[in-house]
């Protein structure tokens, strides 16, 4: 038991415990940022389209140019990846438990039944 308890006590210290509201709210932020980012990325990229169609009608700003919308679209587009990798920082538990007791001791630990 104390060694379920100590293996508990390093997990919880090592890793911050995040309540469901906080997953949430973390989730859902970042979603809101990647379809932000998502819609940047598609806006900017007919921007581009449409400085590079010879026979467009649209009024281009003066101080942007191609480069300036590639660099935008760069930029976008390395905030859209790092946005969309996992976060890795979570645990796994690898030959542990070996026992139905030890399963029941951790259920206990971590759950409280």
């Amino acid at each position: 038991m104390l060694y379920v308890n100590l293996y508990i006590a390093k997990l919880r210290i090592t890793y911050a415990y995040k309540n469901r509201q906080t997953l949430k709210e973390i989730t859902m932020k970042g979603a809101k940022e990647e379809l932000d980012l998502d819609r940047s990325l598609a806006n900017l990229q007919e921007e581009l389209r449409l400085m590079q169609d010879p026979e467009s009608k649209v009024k281009r700003k003066k101080k942007r140019t191609i480069e300036v919308v590639e660099n935008e679209i760069s930029e976008c587009q390395k905030a859209l990846d790092q946005c969309k990798t996992i976060e890795n920082n979570g645990w796994i538990l690898i030959d542990f438990p070996t026992n139905f007791s030890q399963a029941m001791l951790l259920e206990k630990a971590l759950s409280g039944y």
